[in-house]
């Protein structure tokens, strides 16, 4: 006794109690009473209902462990009595079939001992259930009622089921409506507790409610008729009805109500009564004859004219195909009945699905983004977590989110979770550096259920050729499918409920519970406040999106362009107060990135202040100035900005990304499609804003030249001169003179040859560096001319206006020069691409070629391709030394030394190269089997209107000398030798007649010709 008090003062406390302890505290007690345990349990059927909406089988596992005490065969009985309302399995109406069978397993323990009224009983129940005692002025008017319809009623061979008294004491009942109850109550409910519900409580649709509204007087008693009933067992139970399987025709009775909702409500009113005969009786006297639906819609059964009425109404619905009429037997009847056995195609359907619990959720039950709340609140970026469904470690070890634009991944593991135990370190990040979380269901077992129902549910429904023509069978799989889909839900839910304190979650150290949901949201905001700690903190809605609406990408482009083109212009030009103005209030005023200063309003480095947006400048910045040797795509700034610890969004990142550009104008270069832009305009960035991959950026650091020689030249040419020390004076002029002729004397001998590849004012400072002879008249009389200014020396200049604009475009001129080289390789590249049917935004490029030139390598003899496919195919140089080694064996010259003639002859070289590349490649692959013994050829002959002869021939070894011999045999005959001309003409004309191709297509176009000659 004392351990059972134990466990009763844990259970008050809310403590969980072992159900292997249970069961021991229960076979102690029996044995030690020396007779056994009956143990009562009323209203067990709570607790069912309980098991059944919470897929809890263990708690009737737990009942039919008790029914096995005791333990040992001597030992004395535990005995369990239950009281229920309804049989044992009709409380598991809410599950999936699977765990249907399990409850009737463990019904099969137990003995049933029904214990329920006859409906003659329950209808004399009613009876006296219904006072009339205190009105007596309707006395006489209900014994006559009752004397007319025990009349009535005699006429259909059912008096037997009646008294006169009965008939008086059931009123306002109608006596059909009285016969059907008690057996709707025993069919499809709790027996004589809904009975007496459906009598005595204020639902709507109740007998009590009828009453409160009914109006009686002796000429009119109005009784509570069939349709009334049929309202009220749809109104009370519902979904909760036509979901049971075996309750079918209750579906397709409110389908076909649906289906007639246009209709007359009197012809309604019919249609419900006849639905609800159906349902209690298709044979017998009370089954739906017209004679019995025509009484059940009058009041008193005498009146001719109500009941001529009714019987038009059921002709009318018989004429438009609502109701089948057996005239056989004479019923009517609602539904058309179905031989299609859906409880044998679901249980097959169960039995071939094959497919993991995992991969049947992430198909049937995807789950949508968790936005982390407090986090996107505080920070004006929404961030979610993309959810997946897992059940092998092998794709927990290899982590990815599905969409790029998601910010972290919540794994619901639905596998063993002893197999996340064994784990040798629980992953914390996706393939791409983004958080990741891993939460393992409870009650695994009843979630499958559910699931694999659904999906096979789903199967029967697409795969069931009878249902095609079947349309109730159609109808019912369909609710079922509904009935299960919430099913799954509800088990989703309970299985992933962190208030069950079930749920575990993972750390890569420790296992942790929450709470609740809240708790759990309290720690996605932490963990991205970890994560994405350099992240922009900006508050505008419209422009700190992924996708922005068309209103925010308007407003965008419009600042970009203000950007571009009014930089220096207090608002940037902006007029008026639109979301443009308020995109750049947000991103570039409240940010400092765009501030006045003595020189006007300029683009700035944000301070440290603004953490956020500082740390994403400086990762542009870094981004740009490590693309010093190369170009780098701006395809990769992007995927780096929203990857931890930025997680910037796309919409914010070309504002940032443009001020970083115009705040380095004089450094940083721009690309598209490998061609160097000298100026950029609108039109390229709102292409750059729709295929970012086509840009790219490199960072302009002139060799030899360092900043602070450009600090040098400010101070030179802005100061007061005639104060500086002459000695002073020249020393600096020649700091700055020497590193710049320097540079231009180390370019390229294209880039000082070249006339098309560098802006007017480069080639003019080109040549002023090139013909430089005295320090001072270069710098301030020859590189001010080149940049269209005006002799720096002349006092009259305003020096500070000027120097600016000098340095400005020198720096320009300087930066022309220094990636002219890299453009002609841009260019270059772009022609072999093209040249080669290569896609000009492939990435892929060197690989493509170097793939395709491996497979020729064995089968090239002429030396310059040769060369060139072995060139291709080198693995081990740097892209830049590999494109310029193609170019040297293309046109016999490094491209270092070439002049623009040479760009000119290298696409006639590159042209000629490509299509005997291309040939041998088509060779090869008409040539599917390779045969000992014989070789092959291909002839292609161009005519000057572009048409074409193509042939593979193929020629047998051991011929090849009579081959020759013919051959030599026609050049001698003819004496072709002497005259190469000739020789080839005759070459042509021979596999012309050889081949007919031309031949016949010339013929074809005299015959075009002489009838357009006819019709003219």
């Amino acid at each position: 006794m004392d351990e059972l008090n134990s466990l009763f003062i844990k259970s008050q406390q809310g403590a969980a109690i072992d159900n292997s302890h249970l069961l021991q505290v229960m076979d102690s007690l029996a044995q030690a009473s020396k007779a056994g345990i009956l143990l009562i349990i009323d209203e067990l059927g709570k607790n069912l209902e309980f098991s059944a909406q919470n897929q809890r089988i263990d708690d009737l596992y737990l009942l039919q462990q008790i029914a096995e005490l005791p333990s040992n065969r001597d030992g004395f009985n535990v005995s369990i009595f239950g009281l229920l309302h309804q049989s044992f399995i009709d409380y598991a109406h809410g599950i999936a079939s699977a765990q249907r069978n399990e409850w009737a397993k463990i019904q099969g323990r137990f003995e049933d001992i029904p214990f329920i009224e006859s409906p003659d009983r329950m209808m004399r129940l009613v009876g006296q259930a219904i006072d009339q005692s205190n009105d007596n002025s309707f006395k006489s008017s209900v014994d006559q009622w009752a004397t007319k319809w025990k009349a009535a009623l005699s006429d259909h061979e059912m008096s037997n089921q009646f008294s006169k008294g009965d008939l008086e004491s059931i009123y306002p009942l109608h006596p059909l409506s009285a016969l059907i109850l008690p057996i709707l109550c025993t069919k499809y409910s709790q027996n004589d507790r809904t009975l007496f519900t459906f009598l005595a409580s204020a639902e709507p649709d109740s007998f009590s409610t009828f009453l409160s509204q009914a109006i009686f007087s002796n000429e009119k008693l109005p009784s509570f008729k069939l349709h009334k009933v049929y309202d009220y067992f749809v109104e009370s139970a519902g979904m909760s009805i036509s979901a049971r399987p075996q309750f079918q025709r209750w579906v397709e009775i409110q389908s076909r109500l649906s289906d007639a909702s246009h209709l007359d409500p009197d012809v309604l009113l019919v249609l419900k009564t006849i639905g609800l005969l159906n349902l209690v009786s298709t044979t017998g006297t009370l089954r739906a004859s017209k004679s019995i639906v025509a009484l059940a819609m009058c009041n008193h059964p005498d009146d001719r004219n109500e009941l001529q009425n009714w019987n038009v109404k059921i002709n009318e619905l018989l004429n438009k195909g609502f109701l089948i009429w057996r005239k056989r037997i004479d019923e009517l009847r609602i539904w058309e009945g179905s031989d299609f056995d859906i409880e044998k195609e679901l249980s097959e359907q169960v039995e071939i699905l094959n497919i993991s619990l995992a991969d049947l959720l992430n198909e049937y039950a995807p789950l949508k983004p968790l936005v982390v709340q407090r986090h996107s609140y505080e920070t004006g970026i929404l961030r979610y977590f993309e959810r997946q469904y897992f059940d092998t470690t092998k794709s927990i070890k290899s982590l990815e989110c599905r969409s790029k634009d998601s910010d972290g991944l919540i794994c619901y593991w639905v596998g063993n979770e002893r197999d996340i135990k064994k784990l040798e370190k629980i992953p914390e990040k996706t393939s791409d550096g983004k958080p990741a979380l891993i939460i393992c269901a409870s009650e695994l077992s009843a979630l499958q259920i559910a699931c694999h129902e659904y999906v096979a549910l789903r199967n029967v429904k697409k795969n069931a050729t009878q249902l095609q023509t079947d349309g109730v069978a159609r109808k019912e799989v369909s609710q079922r499918i509904l009935y299960a889909q919430r099913l799954l839900n509800d088990a989703l839910s309970r299985s992933f409920d962190f208030a069950s304190g079930k749920v575990n979650f993972y750390e890569p150290d420790e296992k942790v519970k929450f709470k609740n949901g809240t708790s759990f949201q309290n720690y996605l905001s932490l963990t991205c406040d970890k994560i994405y700690h350099q992240g922009p903190c900006l508050w505008n809605e419209l422009i700190n999106r992924r996708e922005l609406t068309t209103q925010g990408a308007s407003a965008r482009n419009k600042l970009l362009n203000a950007m571009l083109e009014n930089a220096g212009q207090p608002r940037l030009g902006i007029v008026g107060n639109g979301p443009e103005y308020s995109m750049f209030e947000s991103t570039l005023i409240q940010t400092g990135l765009y501030i006045e200063s003595e020189d006007g309003w300029v683009f700035s480095r944000p301070p440290k202040k603004y953490e956020g947006v500082y740390h994403v400048w400086i990762a542009i910045e870094d981004f740009c100035k490590s693309a010093k040797t190369e170009s780098k795509n701006i395809s990769l700034l992007y995927d780096l900005l929203e990857a931890p610890p930025y997680g910037a969004k796309k919409g914010i990142i070309p504002i940032l990304l443009l001020a970083v550009l115009l705040y380095h104008n004089e450094y940083v270069s721009i690309y598209i499609d490998g061609s160097f832009m000298p100026i950029l305009g609108t039109e390229h960035f709102e292409l750059l804003l729709k295929k970012p991959e086509r840009f790219a950026v490199k960072y302009f650091e002139v060799s030899g030249l360092r900043a602070e020689i450009f600090r040098e030249l400010g101070k030179i040419l802005s100061g007061d001169r005639s104060r500086l020390d002459i000695n002073f004076r020249n020393t600096t002029i020649l700091s700055i003179v020497k590193p710049l002729v320097g540079f231009v004397k180390r370019l390229p001998s294209f880039t000082l040859t070249t006339k098309t590849k560098v802006t007017e004012r480069a080639k003019a400072v080109r040549k002023a560096l090139l013909d430089a002879k005295e320090p001072d008249e270069l710098l301030f009389k020859a590189l001010p001319l080149a940049c269209d200014l005006p002799d720096i020396l002349d006092d009259k200049n305003d020096y500070k206006k000027s120097v600016k604009t000098f340095r400005e475009r020198l720096v320009q001129a300087l930066s022309s020069l220094q990636v002219a080289y890299d453009d002609l390789l841009g260019q270059c590249e772009n022609l072999i691409k093209r040249a080669f049917a290569i896609k000009i935004d492939s990435p892929e490029f060197r690989g493509n070629l170097r793939y395709r030139a491996m497979n020729l390598s064995s089968q090239v003899i002429e030396s310059r391709l040769k060369s060139f496919i072995s060139a291709s195919t080198d693995k081990e140089s740097d892209n830049r030394s590999w494109l310029e080694s193609l170019l040297l064996i293309i046109s016999n010259k490094p491209p270092k030394l070439w002049t623009d003639e040479d760009v000119i002859i290298f696409e006639t070289k590159l042209s000629d190269i490509a299509r005997r590349f291309m040939n041998i490649e088509s060779l090869q692959k008409e040539i599917a089997i390779p045969s000992e013994g014989i070789d092959a050829r291909r002839i292609t002959i161009t005519y000057p209107d572009g048409d074409e002869i193509h042939q593979v021939l193929w020629i047998d070894r051991d011929k090849q000398a009579n081959i020759e011999r013919i051959a030599d045999h026609i050049i001698e005959s003819h004496n072709l030798n002497d005259d190469m001309n000739l020789k080839q003409a005759v070459t042509a004309a021979l596999i012309e007649k050889i081949f007919h191709k031309r031949s016949e297509k010339t013929e074809t176009k005299k015959q075009e010709l002489k009838k357009e000659r006819k019709v003219v």
